[in-house]
C-alpha cells in the first residue's frame, strides 16, 4: 500500500457524515438540491435524521418517497447514506409507536415504599396513598431483619400478605424493615421537564422486535436495491434507560440466569447488607447488561449484518463510572455489539480524553475498525473553523476516526408552521446549532475542512492502534457494588454533577462509587495528559487473554505489559489470576487508592482475592483500608513489578516513562500523540493543543526511516531533517497553533523525488513588508439562487447595505457598521515589491474571521480556515507593483441575531430556549479581514517600499 498517494486523496467513506436535520416539508427537489451541495463541498455520506420540525408525517408513504428520492440522488451522485432509527429520540421508539402497543412495552423502572417495623406485632399497612401516579403495579414485599441499623442479608419474600395495597403481616420479634416493591413508569431518563412521551422498554425483546418492524424493516421491504450501497449503516441514539432498570420479564429473566429469585435481595440494591449486599447489586447489574445488550444492541447488531451494512450510534449520558451503571450497566456490552462504536461531544468545551478513549479501548478489542463521534451540537452559530479544528483533532488523537457533525440543516426558518410534538431542545434555527450547511457564508469552503478530515480519518483507520503496552482496567464492578440508586451525585440530573457530567469534576472524598470513578477518570486523563497512550480494558478481553514474555495478549492481539487498576475493590478472582500471570511473568501492576479485597464471584472467593493483593503488592488488602480510613499515610513497598499511589497523578506518569512506556515523547506539554503501527511502517498523529505558535520542540519517536511529515490539510509530504536516537528519531519542529500532521517513519522509504526541506514552520520568518491599502472592499452575499435564498435568515436585506466601500484601514465588519452582516467580503490593492523576489516568501494575512481565499496577480494562492492564515506567494510575486485579492467569508450569527434575536421576525421560541440552545451569542463574533497583513520571508530580504 502506498500510504502517501492515497493519503492525497483518500476514499471518501473516510470524510464526516454530518447528521442531516430533515426538519420541515420535506420536497424531492429540494433535497435533491441539497444532496447535491453535500457533493459540490466533498460530503459524500450523510445520516438521514427526522428532527423536530418535520411537516412530513414520519414513517409515512410520504416520508418514504422523500427517502426514495434522497437516495436516488445519493447513487447518482456516488453517495452513501445512513438510516436514523427514530424521531426524534431516544431511539427504540418509533415515535412513541412501539409503547403504546403494549403495556408491557413502555419502559419502568423499579422503585419501593418503605418502613421500620418492631415486632412482635401484627400491621395492617395500606400503601396506596404512599404510590405515585406513574406507578404501573406491585412486585411484591419483602421482610428484612435489621441490627444496629443495619440489613442483615436477604429478606424473606411476604407477598402474600399484599393485596390490592393494602399489607397485612404478623412480624416476629424484632427489628425489620419492610419494603414494598412497585413498577414505576419512566417518562424521561433525565429526571427533568424535556419531555412527557412514553418510550420503550429495551430490556424486552419482544419490544425491540416491534422498533425493527416498524422502522429497519421498512427501509429493508422498500428499498432492498439501496441496502449495503447506498444504505450503508443505521444510527441509534441515546438509547434509553432508568434507575434501578426493571422490566416486566427481568425477575423471570433473573431467576433463569441466576438460580435464585432477585425479589429477596432487592432491599440490598438501597442499603448496606453485608457481604451479600455488592453480590446482588452485581448480580444485579450484570442481569440488566446482558438484557440490554441481547435484546437491543445484539438485535441492532444482527439486523444490520443481515441487511449487509453496519450499526453505530451512543449511549445516553457516557462520560463516568456511574452513569455507565445507572443506565446500560457496562459501556462495554453495549458498544462492542455496534460496529462502529461511538460518543457523543456537544458543547464547545474540551471533552476528557477518557470518554473517546473509552470508545476506542473497545473498538480495539473487539476488532472494530471505526469509532465515531456526533460531535459539535450547541457549539453555536459564531462556531469558527478554527475551533472545528481543534475539537476534530482532539478527538482524533484520542482514537476517534469517524465524525457525524451536528448537524446540516434541511431548514432554518419558521415560515412552515412548527407541529408540536412532545420532546424537543428546540426547532429549525434554534435546535442545538449550527447548522453548517449551504445557509453558512462559509459554505463555499467546507470542502476544505471535509478533505482535511478524510485524509486523517484514512491513515487514523489504517493498521493498529499502539498502546504503548499499557491497560487501564475498567473497574465497574466496583461501581456496582456499592453504589446506592439514591439521589446523589451517582444517580442525580446530569446538571447537578459537580461540573456537570459531559466534565465532571473529581469527587474525592465523593461517595465510593464516586471515588473509584475519580481514580478511574483521573487515571486515564492524566496519563493522555503526559503523552501516554492505553488500551482500557474490561473483565471479557482480560478473562479470555494469555501471558506471552511478560504480556498479556488479548483478543485482537491486543498486548500489554503493564496494567492500571484505579480505586478496584472488587475484582473477579478469575480476572485477578490473569493479572497475577502476568506479575509472575515479568509484567508491571500498579494499583491506586485501594487493592482490590472482594470476588465478584462472592463472599466464599474473598480470600483468593486478597490473597493475590498480598502476594502482588506485599500488603493485604484490609489492613491498607484500615490505614486509609485512620488518615495514616500508608506504605505499600514498592517493587519493579509492583507500585501502589494514593491517587493517580504525575508520579504514576513518571513511574511509567521510567518502566520504559512511551514511544513518543515531547518537551512540550500541548503536544499529543496517536501512534498506529502499519505493517513495518510506524504512523504518529500528532495535534499541538495550543492557541500559541511554538518554536523548537522537540519530539522523540520509536521506529526506524526518514521522517516523512504529511500534512492533512494539503496532501503534502515533505521529508524532515532528524536525528537518529538508539529507540528512533528525534525532531525538533516549530508548530502553528492548533497544528496536526503525521510523521511517518517508513524503513523502507524510497526517495520518490520527495526531497529533504523545511516547513514554513520550522524557518525564522521576518516581516519584509506590511501592506496597508487602502482597501476596495465588496459586499458578496453569495448564492442568492432561489433554493438557498428561500432558507436564509430575513435580514439584513441586501439592498439595504451599500455593496462597495473604501476603507483606510482594515477592521472587524462589526467596527465598520455591518454587525448584521453574514455573507462574504472581497479586499483588493496593490503593493509594491522592489527587492529581489526571495526563494521563499509567504503571504500572512494576520487576524481574519473566519474563512479567507487569496490571489497575487490573479494566481490563486489557495484557501485557510483557521490560523495562520498564511500562503506561499513567491511564485506568484513581481517586481514592482503587485495586485492583491482576499475574499473572506464569515458566519451566520450576525444574521441570525439580526433577524431573530432582535425581534424583527416573531419566532416560536420562548426567551429561555433561545438563551439556552440557540447559542448565537452576539458580540462575540469578530469578521472579515482585520490584519495585519505581511509578506513574511526568510532571512532578511525585504523590499524597498510598500
Amino acid at each position: 500500500m502506498n500510504i502517501l498517494e492515497i493519503f492525497k486523496d483518500p476514499p471518501r467513506r473516510y470524510g464526516p457524515v454530518p447528521f442531516w436535520f430533515l426538519n420541515e416539508k420535506l420536497d424531492a427537489e429540494r433535497l435533491k438540491w441539497q444532496v447535491r451541495q453535500m457533493e459540490s463541498q466533498h460530503v459524500f455520506g450523510a445520516v438521514m435524521h427526522a428532527r423536530p420540525g418535520l411537516v412530513t408525517p414520519y414513517l409515512s408513504e410520504e416520508w418514504f418517497a422523500a427517502i426514495a428520492a434522497i437516495l436516488e440522488q445519493a447513487r447518482e451522485c456516488g453517495m452513501e447514506m445512513w438510516i436514523y432509527d427514530e424521531y426524534p429520540w431516544a431511539s427504540g421508539m418509533a415515535e412513541y409507536r412501539v409503547p403504546k402497543l403494549h403495556p408491557d412495552f413502555r419502559i419502568r423502572a423499579l422503585d419501593r415504599v418503605e418502613r421500620t417495623v418492631q415486632g412482635p406485632q401484627s400491621i395492617e399497612w395500606d400503601v396506596r396513598e404512599m404510590l405515585p401516579e406513574d406507578c404501573a403495579g406491585l412486585v411484591g414485599a419483602v421482610l428484612t431483619p435489621v441490627m444496629d441499623g443495619r440489613l442483615m442479608g436477604p429478606g424473606e419474600d411476604v407477598s402474600a400478605g399484599l393485596q390490592d395495597g393494602i399489607i397485612k403481616l404478623d412480624v416476629p420479634e424484632g427489628c425489620w424493615h419492610l419494603s414494598v416493591f412497585f413498577e414505576r413508569l419512566s417518562w424521561n431518563p433525565y429526571g427533568d421537564g424535556f419531555g412527557r412521551g412514553a418510550v420503550t422498554d429495551l430490556m424486552h425483546p419482544q419490544a425491540v422486535e416491534e422498533f425493527i418492524r416498524l422502522t429497519h424493516e421498512e427501509y429493508r421491504r422498500r428499498f432492498p436495491e439501496h441496502l449495503g450501497s447506498t444504505i450503508t449503516a443505521t444510527f441509534t441514539d441515546e438509547p434509553p434507560a432508568d434507575t434501578p432498570g426493571w422490566s416486566r420479564l427481568f425477575r423471570q429473566e433473573f431467576h433463569r440466569r441466576k438460580g435464585y429469585d432477585i425479589l429477596p435481595f432487592l432491599p440490598l440494591l438501597w442499603h448496606d447488607g453485608g457481604p451479600l449486599a455488592g453480590k446482588a447489586r452485581l448480580d444485579y447489574d450484570d442481569v440488566k447488561g446482558q438484557l440490554y445488550e441481547e435484546s437491543f444492541f445484539g438485535a441492532l447488531e444482527r439486523w444490520s449484518e443481515g441487511a449487509g451494512i453496519t450499526s453505530t450510534g451512543h449511549l445516553l449520558l457516557e462520560e463516568t463510572l456511574p452513569l455507565h451503571q445507572r443506565f446500560m450497566g457496562d459501556y462495554f456490552r453495549a458498544m462492542r455489539r455496534l460496529h462502529y462504536p461511538g460518543i457523543d461531544y456537544i458543547f464547545p468545551g474540551v471533552i476528557p480524553a477518557v470518554v473517546p478513549k473509552m470508545a476506542a479501548s473497545v473498538a480495539n478489542l473487539y476488532g472494530r475498525e471505526r469509532v465515531m463521534s456526533e460531535c459539535f451540537a450547541l457549539t453555536g452559530w459564531n462556531f469558527t473553523f478554527e475551533h472545528m479544528k481543534w475539537m476534530t483533532d482532539w478527538q482524533l488523537v484520542n482514537g476517534v476516526n469517524l465524525l457525524v457533525p451536528h448537524a446540516f440543516f434541511y431548514s432554518i426558518t419558521e415560515d412552515e408552521p412548527i407541529p408540536v410534538i412532545p420532546d424537543d431542545l428546540g426547532f429549525r434555527w434554534y435546535d442545538c446549532p449550527p447548522s453548517m450547511f449551504y445557509q453558512q457564508p462559509y459554505w463555499d469552503y467546507y470542502a476544505e475542512y471535509a478533505d482535511y478530515l478524510r485524509r486523517c480519518c484514512w491513515l487514523l483507520c489504517q493498521g493498529e492502534h499502539e498502546n504503548d503496552g499499557l491497560g487501564i482496567y475498567y473497574p465497574i464492578e466496583t461501581v456496582e457494588a456499592e453504589i446506592e440508586p439514591t439521589k446523589e451525585h451517582t444517580n442525580s440530573h446530569a446538571f447537578e454533577i459537580p461540573g456537570t457530567w459531559m466534565t465532571a469534576d473529581y469527587l474525592w472524598e465523593g461517595s465510593s462509587p464516586e471515588r473509584t470513578d475519580a481514580h478511574f477518570r483521573a487515571a486515564a486523563n492524566g496519563l493522555r495528559a503526559a503523552g501516554l497512550d492505553f488500551d482500557v480494558v474490561d473483565d471479557e478481553s482480560l478473562r479470555d487473554a494469555r501471558v506471552e514474555d511478560g504480556h498479556l495478549v488479548m483478543r485482537g492481539c491486543r498486548r500489554i505489559r503493564g496494567i492500571v487498576l484505579p480505586r478496584t475493590r472488587w475484582i473477579s478472582a478469575g480476572v485477578y489470576r490473569r493479572i497475577l500471570d502476568l506479575w509472575r511473568d515479568g509484567g508491571l501492576v500498579i494499583a491506586t487508592g485501594s487493592l482490590p479485597s472482594r470476588a465478584v464471584e462472592g463472599p466464599e472467593h474473598d480470600r483468593e482475592v486478597q490473597e493475590i493483593s498480598r502476594t502482588i503488592f506485599g500488603m493485604a488488602p484490609e489492613r491498607l483500608e484500615r490505614a486509609l480510613e485512620t488518615g495514616e499515610s500508608p506504605s505499600v513497598p514498592p517493587t519493579l513489578s509492583a507500585l501502589w499511589f494514593d491517587r493517580p497523578g504525575n508520579a504514576l506518569a513518571e513511574a511509567l516513562r521510567s518502566a520504559g512506556f512511551g514511544a513518543f515523547s515531547s518537551d512540550s506539554p500541548d503536544l499529543f500523540c496517536q501512534h498506529r503501527r502499519v505493517g513495518d511502517v510506524d504512523v504518529y498523529f500528532l495535534f499541538h493543543f495550543s492557541p500559541e505558535a511554538h518554536r523548537n520542540v522537540t519530539v522523540e519517536l520509536q521506529g526506524r526511516g526518514p521522517a516523512l511529515w504529511l500534512d492533512p490539510a494539503t496532501g503534502e509530504t515533505v521529508c524532515l531533517a532528524a536525528e537518529g536516537t538508539e529507540a528512533g528519531v528525534r525532531l525538533r519542529r516549530g508548530f502553528d497553533p492548533y497544528e496536526s500532521c503525521f510523521i511517518v517513519l517508513d524503513p523502507r522509504f524510497e526517495d520518490r523525488g520527495i526531497c529533504v526541506r523545511e516547513r514554513a514552520q520550522d524557518l525564522e520568518l521576518t516581516p519584509a513588508l506590511q501592506i496597508n491599502g487602502p482597501w476596495r472592499v465588496t459586499l458578496d452575499f453569495g448564492d442568492r439562487s432561489e433554493m438557498r435564498a428561500r432558507d436564509l435568515p430575513r435580514y439584513p436585506e441586501p439592498d439595504s447595505l451599500e455593496p462597495e466601500r473604501s476603507w483606510q484601514a482594515l477592521a472587524p465588519w462589526e467596527e465598520q457598521g455591518l454587525e448584521e452582516f453574514s455573507g462574504a467580503a472581497v479586499y483588493e490593492t496593490t503593493f509594491t515589491w522592489d527587492g529581489e523576489i526571495p526563494d521563499d516568501a509567504w503571504l500572512d494575512l494576520g487576524e481574519v474571521g473566519i474563512a479567507a481565499e487569496v490571489w497575487v496577480n490573479g494566481e490563486r494562492l489557495g484557501v485557510r480556515l483557521w490560523r495562520p492564515y498564511r500562503f506561499a506567494a513567491d511564485s506568484s510575486l513581481r517586481r514592482g507593483e503587485n495586485r492583491l485579492k482576499v475574499r473572506v467569508a464569515n458566519t451566520l450569527a450576525n444574521s441570525i441575531q439580526a433577524t431573530y434575536g432582535s425581534g424583527r421576525v416573531p419566532t416560536s421560541a420562548d426567551q429561555e430556549k433561545v438563551q439556552r440552545y440557540a447559542r448565537f451569542e452576539p458580540g462575540t463574533l469578530r469578521s472579515g479581514l482585520m490584519g495585519p497583513v505581511r509578506l513574511l520571508v526568510a532571512g532578511d530580504q525585504t523590499a524597498d517600499s510598500g
